[in-house]
């Protein structure tokens, strides 16, 4: 029977999988900027509705609002550093190795909390490990040349992993939709403050952009909250 967790794990993917299609659509026509900005935007006013109106807000201790503002940075240096990367190269090879985090993740469970691995899960690390030099590398070539758009990837794998490694803390102490939240207004406030202080332009585009950006919104969302709801299901053999 298929556990709760790796069901989640399912939407995540698939949700993440398709918003990055329409991502990449945005970013060719404005740039890496307005889809991110206006992306987190779109599901974060009705979840912040949503949270007012229906939940009892919890007591934030000064620690775990500070775990939640450290992973917020990570996590969105990670998506500028993810949207940079499908800007300069191809989806089918930066998309690969940023989805790779959860592998950072893992390790830092073994690293910090003596997590063990079974056996097919060392396989899947290692298979990840390769996959990732071979989309990396240009194997036409005598001397490995690194694909454009590798670096920023790989930044956002680990930005990714080990962000979503601490907000686990933050999700067992205050729950999935805070813990989401606290990302994504700590994340706003950091794109806002970026794009002030190197002046990039955020007017909201229209048109064709609009939509995809407002899909990648919503598809996006889902993938975070289908990632930090299943804290209670352990079971992800």
């Amino acid at each position: 029977m298929i556990s709760a967790g790796i069901l989640f794990a399912f939407v995540t993917m698939l949700a993440w999988g398709i918003a990055d299609v329409f991502a990449k659509k945005a970013i060719e026509k404005t740039g890496e900027m307005k889809p991110l900005l206006y992306g987190q935007i779109v599901w974060t006013v009705p979840i912040i509705i949503y949270a007012a109106a229906f939940l009892q807000i919890p007591l934030i201790s000064l620690e775990i609002f500070a775990l939640g503002a450290i992973s917020g940075f990570l996590t969105i240096a990670a998506y500028l550093s993810f949207y940079k990367g499908m800007k300069k190269g191809d989806l089918a090879i930066v998309n690969p190795i940023t989805g790779s985090f959860l592998l950072i993740t893992t390790l830092l469970g073994m690293i910090f909390f003596q997590e063990s691995l079974k056996f097919h899960h060392t396989i899947a690390i290692a298979l990840i490990f390769v996959g990732a030099f071979l989309a990396s590398a240009d194997l036409k070539r005598i001397k490995l040349k690194i694909v454009p758009g590798v670096p920023e990837a790989v930044f956002a794998m680990l930005g990714f992993g080990v962000g979503l490694f601490i907000i686990k803390f933050v999700t067992v102490a205050t729950g999935a939709i805070i813990s989401f939240l606290i990302l994504r207004l700590v994340g706003l406030f950091i794109l806002l403050a970026y794009s002030s202080l190197s002046r990039i332009d955020i007017k909201l585009p229209s048109g064709n952009v609009l939509g995809y950006i407002t899909l990648v919104g919503i598809l996006d969302a889902i993938g975070q909250l289908g990632l930090h709801w299943p804290r209670r299901f352990s079971d992800t053999s």
